[in-house]
């Protein structure tokens, strides 16, 4: 039997420091949702408040979940808590980042002590939820993920070619509106449609003319990556791409922010305010009279230093101070 030779082997591997990725496909965030309770039994959200006190929000009055914020090793998650043990988890970085989350969730709801019957007799008691909760119904139900493209959208061009897929309205929102289909419309059998009449079979993205854009809806992060893949494949082509040096976007920006100056009648803070011309003032001809004797004095260290301060400032007594010093010493 040969020796192996470990030092061949690890030389040709490549540290993960160095591993260069050309794709920027990134998961921003999975909605997923779960039960942990069974029909008619509830969570005492009030003992919650009062346990994670600082890490949880709950106003009944304003919404009818607990705020839950948790920071973990991947990310900062938010869960969503419902009297009825429904649980909506936002902030997960994969899929099983998701499933780890809502199980800490749960122990955490598991904890705490409030008033609950007992499954015996049906009496009240002080007791906890743990050995009582379920784990059942889980599901994802949004992923959110972005990427960039290779070369800059023509975001008019494509708005005119598939105008019944793609909706763009740059006064109102600069990002255009694609549906991507990942199987043909006319091969949907979906019975449960979302409320703008598409499906699981039909994603949407939002495209920007600065080439990134981003996907949502998916529930599978293979779905995901599909749409993703549709995308790069649709403005691969020549006549989608927009090589104009000019940027567009900043001319867009421009004509958005004439249109809000004038119907709002409001200063833009971001531009720079012009201030009218105006004629000379006392301080200004009295500075012209001195820089003309300055012209003749031969004395180097005279300097109009101190006069520009004085100006800046506003301080007319000690300008007229400092001129008749200067006119007193001229030749």
């Amino acid at each position: 039997m040969s020796r192996i030779n470990f030092k061949a082997i690890l030389d040709e591997v490549v540290p993960l420091n160095e591993i260069k990725t050309t794709s920027q496909f990134h998961i921003a965030n999975i909605v997923s949702t779960v039960e942990l309770l069974d029909f008619g039994e509830t969570v005492s959200l009030e003992s919650l408040s009062l346990l994670y006190n600082g890490v949880i929000k709950y106003q009944p009055k304003l919404f009818a979940a607990a705020i839950l914020r948790v920071k973990d090793l991947v990310s900062v998650t938010t869960c969503l808590i419902y009297r009825n043990g429904k649980l909506v988890v936002v902030g997960a970085k994969s899929y099983y980042h998701a499933v780890m989350v809502c199980q800490m969730y749960r122990q955490m709801i598991e904890k705490a002590v409030g008033v609950y019957k007992q499954k015996q007799n049906g009496c009240l008691c002080n007791s906890n939820l743990i050995g009582r909760t379920l784990f059942k119904n889980w599901n994802v139900r949004n992923i959110i993920a972005n990427d960039t493209l290779q070369f800059k959208p023509n975001l008019k061009r494509l708005i005119e070619i598939i105008p019944e897929i793609s909706n763009w309205n740059p006064d109102l929102f600069p990002g255009l509106i694609l549906n991507v289909w990942l199987s043909p419309k006319r091969k949907c059998h979906c019975i449960v449609k979302k409320n703008d009449g598409t499906c699981t079979c039909c994603v949407r993205a939002l495209v920007f003319d600065s080439k990134k854009f981003i996907i949502t809806g998916s529930k599978t992060v293979q779905a995901a990556m599909k749409a993703r893949h549709i995308i790069i494949e649709l403005f691969d082509e020549e006549s989608l791409q927009d090589h104009s040096v000019y940027d567009q976007s900043l001319n867009n920006f421009q004509k958005r922010k004439q249109k809000i100056l004038e119907a709002a009648e409001i200063e833009f803070t971001g531009g720079i305010k012009q201030e009218p011309k105006r004629e000379d003032t006392a301080i200004d001809k009295i500075l012209k009279g001195i820089k003309f004797v300055h012209e003749q004095i031969n004395e180097e260290d005279m300097s109009l230093e101190p006069l520009q301060k004085a100006k800046k400032y506003n301080q007319i007594e000690n300008i007229k101070l400092l001129s008749s010093f200067i006119l007193e010493n001229s030749p």
